[in-house]
């Protein structure tokens, strides 16, 4: 039996190898990029506000390659780990992921991107993936700032619009 004087130091020795030895194992690790608005390429998500303004909230992951395919969301951007999704435990070899960015309505915005990786047999595999912006007509922002919204700008006639300010 415990003394009641160690109880505290026992509930202490657990949780840190709960914490650190029997957590979800993970067999790949998804980094994104969005589209820039204004540019051809790519820019790097470095805050909640970088995917604010372009009206993404969540990417959206589904694994085509395992039978019955498994579906995961994660924020867009999380403080602790960056633009990072961490897929679950898979068996080593190759997988196919199906990646899509969703606005915090659930509005599809980008995608869906197949990306082809290998899910090694000790560890993790680094998969990267770029997600093309969504049109500024229906990517859920009022990008030219004079309060309407999308199809309820004057100037979006229809949703693959690329410009509300013309």
């Amino acid at each position: 039996m415990i003394s009641r004087t160690l109880l505290p130091s026992a509930f202490l020795i657990i949780g840190v190898f709960l914490a650190t030895g029997c957590g979800p194992s993970r067999s790949y690790e998804l980094h994104w990029k969005i589209g820039c608005a204004g540019t051809s390429g790519y820019c790097n998500v470095e805050s909640a506000k970088d995917c604010s303004a372009l009206g993404f909230d969540t990417v959206v992951v589904e694994v085509s390659s395992s039978s019955p395919s498994i579906r995961s969301q994660f924020s867009c951007y999380s403080p602790v780990s960056g633009p990072v999704g961490f897929g679950p435990d898979l068996p080593a070899g190759p997988i196919t992921l199906s990646v899509s960015a969703q606005s915090a309505g659930g509005q599809l915005l980008s995608g869906p991107i197949t990306v082809n990786g290998q899910v090694p047999s000790d560890g993790y595999g680094r998969i990267n993936v770029e997600l093309p912006r969504a049109k500024a007509c229906s990517d859920g922002v009022d990008n030219d700032g004079d309060g309407a919204v999308d199809l309820n700008d004057a100037q979006c006639t229809e949703a693959d619009d690329d410009n509300e300010s013309e």
